[in-house]
């Protein structure tokens, strides 16, 4: 009976010793401070026009950023994000409470995705009166903040769509900087 005590006790003991390896292998939180210049599409889950509506949105977008990714410099790396949220739409006016959920992935220039660099973050709010720009906010899922401005090209058709009140999607350019590290 003794050996079998002794050997559940070993049993245990080696299975925390590995549930505590597997623990501290997580990896830390990833970290940005910098700034991104990202184009891409504001895509709408129902079609608004010039009267505000509850809708949801998403955006997808590409392009460079530039700052110190995990403490290292790193100049133009190609990055995707997207982020999501509700909000009261429209092309005249618009409100989106904070609490989008989002992540912006940096490929570090190689096409493997082993080394791609994830950062979570909560999407804030905007505010948008008329249809040319709007400012927003981003906070880390761990601490940060980036502050950004998004921009939409004017078009006969995208005045059209939102006098019909049929605006889908619109391109959009996003402008963002850290203030100080962003982490998630």
């Amino acid at each position: 009976m003794s050996g079998r005590a002794g050997l559940a006790a070993a049993l245990a003991a080696a299975v925390t010793l590995l549930l505590a390896g597997g623990a501290g292998a997580q990896r830390a939180p990833s970290s940005f401070d910098g700034s991104c210049e990202l184009d891409g599409v504001l895509r709408f889950g129902t079609a608004i026009g010039n009267s505000p509506t509850q809708s949801t949105w998403a955006v997808d977008a590409a392009g460079p950023c530039s700052g110190t990714l995990n403490g290292r410099s790193v100049a133009d790396d190609p990055v995707t994000t997207h982020f999501v949220g509700t909000g009261n739409l429209s092309c005249t006016a618009s409100y989106a409470p904070p609490g989008g959920p989002g992540t912006i992935t940096f490929s570090q220039g190689t096409r493997a995705r082993s080394d791609d660099v994830t950062i979570g973050f909560t999407f804030g709010t905007f505010l948008q009166a008329g249809i040319k720009s709007a400012p927003w906010t981003e906070s880390g899922n761990v601490s940060g903040q980036t502050v950004g401005q998004s921009s939409f090209p004017l078009s006969q058709d995208l005045l059209d769509s939102c006098n019909a009140g049929t605006l889908r999607s619109v391109p959009v350019h996003l402008s963002s900087r850290t203030l100080g590290p962003f982490v998630g």
